[in-house]
């Protein structure tokens, strides 16, 4: 295939076709105040928020989600393509374990883009 002929610019054509269907989704996504679906995990996010009717809570401290009863959630992915585990951030300390107690957890796990199971852990860990 040589740049830029018949087949490549066929190639254009049909990717163009295909990524201008995502306006929708992004548009979808704003009003989860998700600004970007294709950086940091964020259609898997929007897909778990729309699932399960959560409200995101944007940035990177606290809870991932807040359900509709006031509950935070704590999210976590995995893609079984690329890893097995699940993982949590490296700035876990004390502190944060103790929220993450207070914290309902559900975890996704996906093979490439297509969600296969929803693990949700609905019981909080309270210790004296």
């Amino acid at each position: 295939m040589a740049y830029y002929d018949k087949e490549h610019r066929d190639k254009i054509d049909c990717f163009n076709d295909m990524w201008s269907k995502l306006d929708d989704i992004e548009e979808l996504a704003k009003t989860y105040q998700i600004a970007d679906i294709a950086q940091d995990n964020n259609l898997k996010l929007l897909q778990t928020l729309v699932l399960f009717d959560f409200d995101n809570q944007p940035g990177r401290e606290g809870s991932d989600a807040i359900d509709r009863y006031g509950h935070a959630w704590e999210l976590k992915t995995v893609n079984i393509d690329l890893t097995s585990s699940f993982s949590t951030n490296h700035h876990t300390n004390l502190e944060r374990i103790n929220v993450f107690r207070q914290e309902r957890w559900l975890f996704s796990s996906y093979k490439g883009i297509i969600l296969n199971y929803i693990y949700l852990f609905n019981y909080l860990f309270i210790s004296s």
